[in-house]
């Protein structure tokens, strides 16, 4: 997506977030992994750059269990979501996902933001998220994401 309000047309936003060639460089993660309602996928090699975006995840727009990537909706580390194609997927015909779960996920992503931006620069790799990530979608508290971002920041100094 393209930053400091250049003008774009809905195609460019979805054409992005739908490219199937960068969703093969992201890391899925299912549901039970997460423990999250829905399925997400994790920018691990610094898309965002070629996509001229922000550091973002995507999460799909419905509790199926198979990954469905162009079932999707980006979330910035900020826990937004582009308006514009939000109200795209709820129109999709695909959405099926209520407040609450978009909550958890937004949740999970604050939760975790400080370790996705890493990730997403390849600072961490994605094992290393894998053994420290704030799982679920309740609000951590300062405590818990403190003890994030030190672990973070050890397996930054190891490499």
């Amino acid at each position: 997506m393209k930053k400091n309000n250049e003008s774009f047309s809905f195609q460019e936003i979805y054409d992005e977030t739908h490219n199937f060639d960068r969703f093969c460089e992201m890391s899925n993660y299912r549901k039970r992994k997460t423990e999250l309602p829905v399925n997400l996928w994790i920018d691990q090699a610094e898309i965002y750059k070629d996509n001229k975006s922000a550091k973002q995840i995507k999460f799909q727009i419905n509790n199926a269990d198979n990954y469905q990537n162009k079932n999707t909706c980006p979330m910035l580390l900020d826990g937004s979501i582009p308006e514009v194609v939000f109200q795209k997927a709820k129109a999709s015909g695909e959405f099926n996902i209520s407040d609450s779960e978009i909550t958890e996920v937004k949740n999970f992503v604050l939760n975790n933001s400080y370790a996705l931006d890493k990730v997403a620069d390849q600072l961490i790799y994605e094992d290393e998220f894998d053994e420290i990530f704030i799982r679920g979608g309740k609000a951590a508290d300062e405590l818990e994401k403190n003890k994030l971002k030190e672990k973070v920041d050890e397996f930054m100094k190891k490499h």
